[in-house]
């Protein structure tokens, strides 16, 4: 996937305003936008691979000898199998950009925010990460969330309906 020249152009305004380093990386074949502010080494995290793509926003991992469904926390993408809802726009370009980050087998990291926390629908919440690399072919751990973001694929969530 080629980065679209409009994010370009809303990453380069962005950056003037909020003053991040915006850096191109790339993982699995596609090259995206992130901010070189955001990229951090955690302290704490669990290892999982990924199992299955759901769409842009959920995915399936083993974890700890389990196959669990697990929602990636802090973000929205579009739905498209939302019981209450139409198809939305950019729905099949959200999944794809997720289903190619996250392919089968990949290792990510897990950090939890409420450790034991299901949302409605039974499902893990998470942060997703994972390393992708610079120019230089250098590791930089990054979060799936903001690069789903970043990237013009999702919109912020922070809060999820446990029942």
């Amino acid at each position: 996937m080629k980065i679209h020249i409009a994010f370009a152009m809303i990453f380069a305004v962005c950056s003037l305003c909020f003053a991040f380093n915006i850096i191109e990386l790339h993982r699995n074949g596609v090259t995206f936008l992130y901010a070189k502010e955001f990229a951090i080494s955690l302290q704490s995290s669990q290892t999982a691979l990924i199992s299955r793509h759901i769409d842009g926003d959920t995915v399936e991992v083993r974890l700890n000898g389990e196959v669990k469904t697990l929602r990636i926390i802090g973000l929205d993408t579009p739905e498209s199998v939302h019981p209450q809802k139409e198809v939305e726009y950019f729905v099949r370009a959200a999944s794809l950009f997720t289903k190619i980050l996250l392919e089968k087998d990949d290792m990510v990291f897990l950090t939890f925010q409420y450790p034991d926390l299901l949302d409605r629908y039974q499902r893990l919440l998470a942060h997703v990460w994972y390393y992708a690399f610079d120019s230089s072919n250098e590791p930089v751990l990054v979060s799936h969330s903001l690069v789903l973001l970043l990237n013009g694929y999702g919109r912020g969530l922070t809060s999820y309906r446990t029942e």
